[in-house]
């Protein structure tokens, strides 16, 4: 049960409002992160714009009997997301945030102005930075107390994760019977991706020895999933697959928009998505917790 939206006005309004200003806001307030100018550029909002309009679309029609109450938003930072969720949905929800060493003032603002409280929580913790013991002191477990969350949202997260299944069994830990989880990733199946390991290339899966060579805190893909592997994983750890499928991330309406005469994008590419979906950029799961 959820609400009746006019989705293309609610996400351009967003958008409107806050994706552009809202680095800037956050960066005036701290100078610890510097968001990059391809932030703003145009392609990123198109694909900004697609991928929460999905992401609340299916939250809005597949929350479970009764709307749900408590979310949790899993790699919140910076967020956008979390941003418009509390934008629509208000104190209808109480929303959570969670991630890896979040900075203390984006966690002042959202928590100012959304009344948002934060988990600091490492779900990747075989990824080891020795140099750096303020990730060695934060916990491997959301400090929560089991079956707590009606719904979680885990967008664009697990393609950065060396070991991928304390996080899933955190999302089951957390969740309530019956609860359900949205889970969004790159896609590996793509063309070009394809074309890569034909051609002997391709980094995935990455090891720990590569991350950490990197001394970053910042942890780039280091898997990319088919859906039939996720899909696998999630099953193991008990979950029920409700949804499964490919989305595009709107990148390919920008193409045709800005390249009108480019017969490969407008001849090949374009249609290629919506006759092979196994094309598209990206694939999501809607799983649920058996009750």
């Amino acid at each position: 049960m959820g609400f009746t939206l006019d989705w293309p006005q609610i996400i351009t309004n967003y958008l409107d409002r806050h994706y552009i200003d809202q680095f800037d806001d956050i960066n005036k307030l701290s100078g610890e992160v510097k968001f990059p100018k391809s932030r703003k550029d145009p392609r990123t909002i198109v694909m900004q714009q697609e991928r929460l309009r999905f992401a609340v679309e299916i939250f809005n029609s597949h929350g479970g009997g009764g709307f749900p109450r408590t979310v949790l938003d899993i790699g919140c930072y910076p967020g956008i997301f979390s941003r418009l969720l509390k934008s629509i949905y208000g104190d209808k929800i109480d929303l959570r945030g969670a991630g890896l060493l979040l900075p203390s003032h984006f966690k002042k603002i959202m928590a100012e102005r959304y009344g948002m409280h934060f988990y600091d929580v490492n779900l990747d913790p075989f990824i080891h930075f020795q140099e750096l013991e303020t990730v060695k002191e934060i916990p491997f477990k959301i400090a929560c107390s089991e079956r707590e969350f009606d719904f979680v949202f885990g967008t664009e997260i697990i393609e950065h994760l060396l070991t991928p299944d304390i996080f899933i069994s955190e999302i089951f830990r957390i969740l309530r019977p019956g609860g359900k989880a949205f889970i969004t990733t790159n896609n590996l199946t793509i063309p070009k991706n394809i074309l890569a390991l034909l051609k002997g290339g391709g980094e995935f899966p990455m090891t720990e020895t590569d991350l950490t060579a990197e001394r970053s805190l910042w942890r780039p893909h280091v898997h990319i999933y088919s859906l039939p592997e996720i899909t696998r994983l999630f099953r193991a750890k008990g979950f029920k697959v409700q949804m499964s499928g490919f989305y595009d991330d709107g990148y390919d309406k920008w193409w045709v928009r800005e390249w009108k005469k480019d017969l490969l994008v407008r001849g090949v590419l374009y249609p290629l998505r919506r006759l092979v979906p196994f094309t598209r950029p990206n694939i999501y799961l809607l799983v649920q917790k058996p009750a």
